[in-house]
């Protein structure tokens, strides 16, 4: 492929990322709102709370709903990095930087074959 061509590919790949992860910035944090059940409870109440019990240095031994591997402990807490943020907003925002450390994994992947 031409170095020009794929820097538009490139460019094309990063624009759809960038669109589609703002587009679920959007829904997550609430400023557009789709009818139905709100999915982003888990994060706001469910890991709220077992990040309440983790900070204490015990798991949440008496919760049903914990059926991680203990290592998961680590992206519960992960939103103590974020202090200025709310839990669930922090949570997201963690998130899109893990989706973004990911892809550009898989970019620089591609870009060794």
């Amino acid at each position: 492929m031409e170095p020009t061509a794929a820097r538009g590919s490139l460019a094309g790949l990063l624009g759809i990322w960038g669109v589609t992860r703002a587009a679920l910035l959007l829904c997550v944090l609430k400023v557009i709102v789709f009818p139905g059940p709100d999915v982003t409870s888990d994060v706001s109440v469910i890991y709220r709370g077992w990040y309440d019990v983790l900070v204490t240095g015990t798991f949440p031994q008496d919760d049903v709903t914990w059926q991680y591997p203990p290592a998961a402990a680590l992206a519960v807490l992960s939103p103590a990095v974020l202090p200025f943020l709310e839990y669930a907003t922090a949570f997201f925002v963690l998130a899109l930087v893990a989706d973004a450390a990911a892809l550009a994994l898989l970019l620089r992947g591609a870009r060794g074959s």
